[in-house]
C-alpha cells in the first residue's frame, strides 16, 4: 500500500513538472540581452532545487517591454546555465520574471 502511494505521488509530481515546462515555453513575451552584474548566494546550498537570484543589466531589448535598466531573476543554482560576472546572456521571460530561456551570447 505504501509503495503504491509513493508511486502515485511521484507520477503526479512528474506530470505537474511536465505540464509546467510545456506551458512556460508558450508564453514568453519579453526578451533581452543583458550583462550579468550580480549573483546572490543560495539560502540552501545543498538542496538540488536551490535557487539563486541573478541581476542583469539590460543592454538591448529584443522583444516586449523591458522597462527597467536591470532585471532580477530567480533561477536554479544547479541548472543548465552557469553564470559568470560580466558575461552577456540572452534572456526571455514571462510575467513575474519567470525565465523561459537563458543562453550565453
Amino acid at each position: 500500500m505504501r509503495h503504491s502511494m509513493v508511486g502515485l505521488l511521484l507520477l503526479i509530481n512528474t506530470w505537474s513538472l511536465a505540464h509546467a515546462i510545456t506551458s512556460v515555453s508558450g508564453s514568453c513575451p519579453n526578451k533581452f540581452i543583458g550583462t550579468l552584474i550580480r549573483v546572490s548566494k543560495s539560502q540552501s546550498p545543498f538542496n538540488p532545487l536551490a535557487k539563486i537570484n541573478v541581476t542583469l543589466k539590460v543592454e538591448k531589448v529584443i522583444k516586449g517591454s523591458v522597462d527597467a535598466q536591470t532585471v532580477n531573476l530567480d533561477v536554479l543554482k544547479h541548472g543548465p546555465v552557469k553564470f559568470v560576472d560580466g558575461k552577456k546572456y540572452e534572456v526571455s521571460y514571462r510575467l513575474l520574471k519567470w525565465p523561459c530561456s537563458i543562453t550565453s551570447t
